[in-house]
């Protein structure tokens, strides 16, 4: 077992809150015990240094503070600052290492956390519309037709394969629900519609079984794509559908749904993916952070 005087555990744990420093200290104790002695110290403040750098970075005070939200934060600001994945799944790791402990101790912890998974190699980060582009880009779309499923995919965050499947019968605008069967190998799902897709969906002609066609046939796999990229280059800006999903996401996020009826809307097996879609705002971050302060 390490000894006091072999690491400067006042240094590592300076700043924390003696709840968080003491969880971290007994279980860097715990964990070193399997570690070689001739390797034990430097392991020891490798691990100390990954998880207290990690506390004061997100300024952790309790180790129920360890939530999706404020990791995928701080991988977004560790992305842009140019660590790497690697570096980030390798912290990740021991924060998971650090939870299991924690929660076999009887601490009660975020159980959402352990399910969160590895970034994927060079993954970028989410890529949401800002406002003035979203309204460039429902200025820009000017038939009955695009208006319909940009504004589907936008405000319910559906795939385009699901726009293109997407059949009448599945459609409830009394109740504004949309019934999505299977896809993508997920469960089926209920999505909703706001006021203005419903008045969109509202003005399409009801010749077909589906709901979106051009002359006469379903969309084809290219459609949403090269309308877009037609509109996009209008007002000077790329874009492709999966953004749109991005920008629901976020905008869902923002307008204070919860994390996990996002990842229900948007239909995904893992909350870390949806978080990883989602981008929270300044605004909202002040938001929460008044909230969580009246509530203390």
């Amino acid at each position: 077992m390490n000894r006091q005087s072999d690491v400067n555990w006042d240094g590592y744990l300076r700043g924390l809150t003696p709840e968080l420093a003491d969880a971290i200290r007994e279980y860097v104790i715990h964990y070193s015990r399997s570690w070689q002695e001739e390797n034990r110290i430097h392991l020891t403040q490798n691990l100390l240094s990954e998880l207290s750098v990690f506390s004061r970075a997100v300024k952790l005070t309790c180790v129920q503070g360890i939530i999706p939200r404020v990791w995928f934060a701080h991988v977004q600001a560790r992305m842009q600052s140019g660590v790497q994945p690697s570096s980030l799944n390798t912290t990740l790791r021991k924060i998971q290492s650090f939870l299991r402990h924690v929660k076999n101790e009887g601490i009660p912890i975020c159980e959402t956390m352990l399910e969160v998974r590895p970034l994927k190699t060079g993954e970028s980060l989410p890529r949401d519309l800002t406002a003035s582009q979203v309204r460039s880009l429902l200025q820009a779309a000017i038939t009955p037709l695009d208006r319909a499923w940009i504004m589907l995919m936008l405000t319910s965050g559906l795939r385009t394969c699901e726009v293109r499947s997407l059949r009448w019968r599945d459609v409830d605008l009394q109740s504004q629900t949309i019934r999505i069967h299977e896809s993508k190998g997920l469960q089926s799902r209920m999505v909703f519609l706001s006021p203005q897709t419903v008045q969109a969906l509202n003005s399409l002609p009801r010749n077909s079984e589906y709901v979106f066609t051009y002359r006469g046939l379903p969309l084809n796999s290219r459609y949403c794509l090269s309308r877009l990229g037609t509109m996009g280059r209008r007002y000077g800006f790329h874009i492709t559908p999966h953004q749109l999903r991005h920008t629901c996401a976020s905008m869902l996020l923002n307008a204070g749904m919860s994390i996990l009826g996002v990842q229900r809307i948007l239909g995904h097996r893992y909350v870390e993916t949806t978080l990883r879609y989602a981008r929270v705002h300044d605004s909202t971050v002040v938001r929460d952070f008044q909230l969580a302060s009246h509530k203390r």
